[in-house]
C-alpha cells in the first residue's frame, strides 16, 4: 500500500527559473517527471525541482529544497531547512540538515549539517549555465559534517571520516580522520577524548 504525504503548500517539479540568460544545456534534466518511491514524506513549504528522483521512505522536512536532477536514496531525511543544489546525488540512510553544492556526491549513511560546495574557480560565469560543471565535493559512506562547518573543491571525504563542526576544510579527509579547524586532520585512533572511540570509526 502506498503511503505519500505530500503537504499541500509544497510544489512539486518546480521549473528553474527562466532568467540571466539560464540556457538549456545538458545541465538540464531530459526527464523532467519527479519519481518517488511508495512511501514519502515532503513537508509545508517545500520545494522540488524537475527531475528529482526520490527513493522509498524518504522524507523532506519543512522549507527544504531540493533542485533539479537530485537523486536521494531510500531512508533519507532531509532536514533543517536544507537545500541540495542541482545534480546531487546522496545515498541512503543519510540525514542532510545543511547546505549541498550543486553537483556534489554523498554516500550512505552519512550525516550532513555543514556547507559543502564545489569550486569557485571562475565567479564570471554565468549563475544558472555553465559549459561544464565545476568539481565538487565527494563525500564517501557513513561520513560525518558537523553544524557550521565548511566544506569546499574538487576534495574526497572519508570513508568514516568525522568533520568537527565549524572546521574550514578545502583538502582530502582519509577515511578514519578527524578534521578540525582549518585543515587540520588526524586520525581517530590519536584523538584525545571519546570522538575517538566512536562507532563511526569502527572497521576503519
Amino acid at each position: 500500500m502506498k503511503n505519500i504525504n505530500i503537504h499541500p503548500t509544497a510544489l512539486i517539479g518546480e521549473a528553474l527559473r527562466p532568467l540571466q540568460g539560464m540556457v538549456l544545456s545538458h545541465e538540464n534534466p531530459k526527464d523532467i517527471e519527479v519519481k518517488y518511491g511508495e512511501e514519502l514524506y515532503v513537508g509545508p513549504y517545500s520545494i522540488i525541482g524537475q527531475g528529482v528522483i526520490l527513493g522509498n521512505k524518504v522524507i523532506i522536512d519543512s522549507f527544504s529544497n531540493i533542485e533539479r536532477g537530485v537523486i536521494i536514496g531510500e531512508n533519507t531525511i532531509i532536514v533543517h531547512r536544507a537545500t541540495i543544489g542541482g545534480y546531487s546525488r546522496i545515498g541512503k540512510d543519510c540525514v542532510i540538515g545543511g547546505l549541498v553544492g550543486e553537483g556534489t556526491i554523498i554516500g550512505n549513511g552519512c550525516r550532513i549539517f555543514g556547507t559543502v560546495v564545489h569550486k569557485q574557480d571562475d565567479p564570471s560565469q554565468s549563475w544558472d549555465h555553465r559549459a561544464e560543471p565545476e568539481p565538487s565535493v565527494i563525500i564517501r559512506d557513513n561520513s560525518f559534517v558537523g553544524f557550521e562547518a565548511f566544506v569546499a573543491g574538487d576534495i574526497e571525504i572519508g570513508p568514516q571520516s568525522y568533520i568537527c563542526a565549524e572546521a574550514v576544510i578545502t583538502k582530502s579527509v582519509p577515511p578514519g580522520y578527524i578534521a578540525f579547524g582549518r585543515n587540520e586532520m588526524i586520525h581517530h585512533s590519536e584523538w584525545k577524548g571519546a570522538l575517538g572511540q566512536s562507532p563511526v570509526f569502527k572497521g576503519v
